[in-house]
């Protein structure tokens, strides 16, 4: 895996972990998608909210066309009655769900979403930031990570 970099001010991580894991260049993704994301979407809100930003499934589809596809691991799965999600319960309990989710990602290649950020997880444990830090993943980082989308080839 090969680290890519975002520049200064940019917003634009989810396309730089996308450019890593398929190994092109990020003006590649931001032809196929005729947007990079940084479009002012809401003016009146500040930087970086103000941007209209990349969705996943953006990404989901620009994996697909290459015979790929990501696959989501939900931290914390719950299930309610409804869609209000004040009625929701955990499946497990809070150290069950982390356990689950930290073994689910370990010795997978795949997107690490963070609160507002995201990172590339490869199979030998590495997390490529695309704000130019290689760490390695253990139970103290996976615990800042909201959700992974992980990488699988598609056979048909």
């Amino acid at each position: 895996m090969q680290l890519r970099v975002q520049k200064p001010g940019e917003q634009k991580c989810l396309l730089y972990c996308t450019a890593m894991l398929l190994d092109v260049d990020v003006s590649i993704l931001e032809n196929i998608l005729e947007t990079d994301g940084q479009e002012k979407w809401w003016p009146d809100f500040s930087l970086p909210k103000c941007y209209r930003g990349i969705h996943i499934q953006e990404i989901q589809d620009i994996f697909i066309a290459q015979g790929l596809c990501l696959y989501p691991i939900e931290k914390f799965p719950i299930l309610g009655p409804t869609n209000d999600t004040r009625l929701a319960r955990l499946i497990k309990d809070i150290e069950w769900c982390e356990l689950r989710f930290y073994t689910r990602i370990l010795g997978s290649k795949g997107i690490l979403i963070y609160k507002s950020h995201a990172k590339v997880l490869d199979s030998d444990g590495k997390i490529y930031d695309p704000k130019g830090k290689i760490s390695e993943l253990d139970p103290k980082e996976s615990f800042l990570i909201r959700e992974a989308w992980l990488l699988a080839e598609i056979k048909s």
